[in-house]
């Protein structure tokens, strides 16, 4: 994944119910490559007509793992 003028990281899924829900992460920038936290978003997906509609998304970084981060 690339940001627009940022930096491009490798995403990793982990969790996928089809139809229903998708998660992935990706490193939290600024901790070592082996650090294990893990930037996660979760989108749910609602069946439509046509296909299916994002619901919202969900972000878990915890503030702590933010500020050493920086």
């Amino acid at each position: 994944m690339r940001w627009e003028n940022g930096p491009t990281v490798q995403m990793r899924v982990e969790r996928v119910e089809e139809s229903v829900v998708f998660g992935f992460t990706w490193p939290i920038y600024g901790l070592p490559e082996e650090d294990p936290r893990r930037t996660y978003v979760e989108s749910i997906l609602e069946p439509t007509g046509v296909g299916c509609a994002v619901n919202g998304g969900r972000v878990q970084v915890r503030p702590a793992a933010r500020r050493r981060a920086r």
